[in-house]
């Protein structure tokens, strides 16, 4: 499968316009729709919503995400060899749940718009079509009040296909669609629970 010329690293946005402008109407028009796509993920999963420190304002701004050192470790170690699994440990409230959401669904996407298209973490491992399962303590508050909210504020809308909730009425699987895919692949995130003793 060829990539989506939104995807290829080598092409700038620039020369990709101008690239637009040779095509044929149907295929510009494609092209578009694409550019619109990206920047809707791109706002979606590419973004975070931060105080807004420089106007000394209490409401939330979106601003590009940027992850810390640890974050953007966790991140890259997917793609080194032999790796069978990574772990994110942290303290209350220091983004293992954001980030391991982002991940989950950059993995259901195929790339990570957080990153530039030339980087090589930009590209997923898995060039989406996956399933993926994240687990919690308990059903209430560690799924539908934690990771619930979180995968709704980061799957981007214009990709979620279904919701499915489980037989405690909570959210238990995510479909998403792989954008830029003409087979039209989905990724789904299924979520359970996890006794911990």
């Amino acid at each position: 499968m060829t990539k989506s010329l939104i995807l290829q690293p080598d092409i700038s946005h620039k020369e990709l316009f101008e690239k637009a402008l040779n095509m044929d109407k149907q295929s510009r028009m494609k092209v578009m729709r694409d550019l619109d796509l990206f920047r809707a993920i791109y706002n979606k999963l590419g973004k975070i919503e931060r105080p807004d420190f420089e106007n000394d304002s209490k409401a939330l701004v979106r601003r590009k995400y940027v992850p810390n050192r640890k974050h953007e470790a966790f991140y890259r170690a997917a793609h080194t060899p032999n790796g069978k699994g990574r772990w994110l440990l942290g303290g209350n409230r220091s983004g293992k749940t954001e980030s391991g959401v982002r991940e989950d669904v950059s993995f259901a996407i195929g790339f990570r718009p957080f990153f530039e298209r030339g980087d090589k973490a930009f590209f997923t491992p898995v060039q989406g079509g996956s399933k993926g399962r994240i687990f919690g303590e308990d059903w209430e508050k560690a799924i539908k009040g934690t990771v619930v909210p979180k995968l709704y504020s980061t799957i981007p809308p214009e990709l979620l296909i279904s919701v499915k909730k489980g037989q405690m009425g909570v959210e238990s699987l995510f479909t998403i669609k792989v954008p830029f895919d003409a087979t039209k692949r989905v990724s789904t995130i299924e979520l359970g629970e996890i006794h911990v003793k």
